[in-house]
């Protein structure tokens, strides 16, 4: 028999999608029931494949987890860096293209919002990969402030714009913050523009 000869396709494909469909369980059940639910015989039973298949893809539950966090961060980052590359080149413009894209890609898709925000609180093997997320939202930020500004100013609003955005984002998805999605969206439009135009201190010598 061919590597060919099950359905047309070769050993690595069906692999791969077997991958793909303990992955989306995996998001599914991280989203659902956080850390705590994703399990290897839950995964297995969502996506109809036996532990053979689960253990063929990944050597352990963790590493499942880790992956499934990694999809979402990857797709919500793909389509963030998309909608500003693609905004009116002002101010506003690129504010309102990004707010716009993380909140379709994070509220319009609950899954991955839930994952992104919530499911790290309960699982500290995702804590590092959070970490990771934060930095790159803090580079990507940092390198929409004006040049003019000094380095440590840029970092410090960059940061302080980040940790705003994510607390403020994680409370949305929560359902802790009881607002309008409109009345939410115009607030974090205004928290860029406003922290994005904080003058630079005039430190004493």
């Amino acid at each position: 028999m061919s590597k060919r000869d099950w359905n047309g396709s070769s050993l690595e494909e069906r692999r791969a999608r077997r991958r793909e469909q303990l992955l989306d369980a995996g998001v599914t059940l991280l989203a659902e029931a956080g850390a705590a639910g994703l399990t290897v015989r839950a995964v297995c039973r969502l996506s109809g494949l036996s532990e053979r298949y689960f253990y063929e893809s990944f050597s352990n539950r963790d590493l499942l987890v880790l992956a499934a966090f990694d999809r979402v961060a990857e797709e919500v980052s793909a389509a963030l860096s998309e909608a500003v590359a693609q905004a009116p080149p002002t101010p506003e413009g690129v504010a309102r293209a990004a707010v716009a894209a993380v909140l379709a890609a994070t509220i319009d898709e609950p899954s991955r919002g839930r994952v992104l925000f919530l499911a790290p609180a309960g699982d500290l093997l995702l804590h590092p990969r959070v970490d990771t997320v934060g930095r790159a939202l803090v580079a990507m930020l940092r390198e929409q402030l004006p040049a003019a500004r000094s380095t440590a100013h840029r970092e410090l609003v960059a940061n302080s714009l980040a940790g705003a955005l994510a607390y403020t984002f994680s409370g949305y998805v929560a359902g802790s913050l009881r607002v309008s999605r409109e009345e939410f969206s115009e607030h974090c439009v205004q928290l860029l523009l406003t922290l994005a135009a904080l003058p630079e201190p005039v430190l004493e010598g």
